[in-house]
């Protein structure tokens, strides 16, 4: 039987008439390499004039993740990864859900299939990536803390995400992982109530105390304030 495949096309609504990524293109590359891998296309899902970013605003989006939950189709097609998810958190959560679902996901700009060897390698590169982002996020609130506490400003409490060792502030790695599955649910519409719950069935607590949707909501409302001051 052909692989069932499911194209997705975005736009944001300052590239819809950028030469190359327009809807047509982006859907007629994708019917074109469907054709190439003997792929039967069995739905096309746009989102048109919306941003990459949060994935929960994006009706296509969640249409196309719903599929996947619910395995109706086999792979997912797009033309670039800019197109599909423009966090890299999201992404991540987003093909980890693909993977524990059985449907392969194929980006033709930079030639990803994570049914093959190569696209296994870009998960893995793309995770590393993922860590940089946290690492350079960690840096930034450190150099806040010091500056603060050069000015001889009280610090209040350890950020989550970090630890004290000694006068110094160092990174918590365990929350650090945290923090990244926390943004990755986020951006892959899940409400402050379910992520809760899912750190709660993976096991993992905040200092061993109850996930909290203030505390959820903190945690995210801080790491987007950090990259907006990138």
């Amino acid at each position: 039987m052909p692989v069932k495949a499911v194209i997705y096309t975005r736009v944001s609504s300052d590239t819809q008439v950028e030469k190359g990524v327009s809807l047509d293109a982006q859907l007629e590359k994708c019917r074109i390499y469907c054709q190439f891998k003997d792929m039967e296309v069995v739905d096309v899902i746009t989102d048109e004039g919306v941003s990459g970013m949060k994935t929960d605003k994006r009706p296509g989006f969640v249409q196309m993740m719903k599929m996947v939950a619910d395995k109706t189709c086999d792979a997912i097609v797009v033309y670039s990864l800019s197109r599909f998810c423009r966090n890299t958190a999201g992404t991540i959560v987003a093909i980890e859900k693909m993977n524990k679902n059985d449907v392969a996901f194929h980006s033709l700009t930079e030639n990803i299939d994570t049914t093959t060897a190569v696209g296994k390698l870009f998960l893995s590169m793309i995770a590393a990536f993922s860590e940089f982002e946290c690492n350079i996020t960690g840096e930034r609130t450190k150099s806040a803390l010091d500056y603060k506490k050069s000015k001889g400003e009280a610090l209040g409490s350890v950020p989550y995400g970090f630890k004290r060792n000694g006068k110094m502030l160092v990174r918590d790695e365990s929350e650090q992982e945290i923090i990244t599955l926390i943004m990755g649910l986020h951006f892959n519409d899940y409400s402050y109530g379910e992520i809760c719950t899912e750190l709660q069935l993976r096991g993992l607590t905040p200092r061993g105390q109850a996930w909290h949707r203030q505390s959820i909501s903190n945690i995210i409302k801080n790491n987007l304030q950090c990259e907006k001051t990138n």
